[in-house]
């Protein structure tokens, strides 16, 4: 439904007061990215270095608890935390 809702938001901002919205800093959460950019309007989506590093976090640390990782190369807090500052840093090149 969230979905829905964020079309009819940008969509209606165009309808009524002629405006398209030129950025927009976000989570970045999957599905509404998808739809947001099949949108036929003017969009950059911006996801900020901060944002995706705290994702990239979020996800290692669900792997860690969900999937059993023992042995050599086992995910510790410390490597989860060097591999999301990782990710920050290559997301900020680009």
């Amino acid at each position: 439904m969230e979905v829905v809702y964020v079309k009819i938001m940008f969509l209606r901002s165009k309808e009524l007061y002629g405006v398209t919205y030129g950025n927009h800093f976000g989570d970045g959460d999957s599905k509404t990215f998808i739809a947001i950019l099949r949108i036929p309007t003017v969009m950059n989506w911006q996801l900020s270095e901060v944002n995706a590093q705290k994702r990239m976090g979020i996800r290692l640390r669900n792997v860690k608890k969900t999937k059993k990782l023992s042995g050599k190369g086992k995910l510790k807090e410390a490597l989860v935390k060097k591999l999301s500052s990782i990710m920050a840093y290559r997301f900020e090149e680009i």
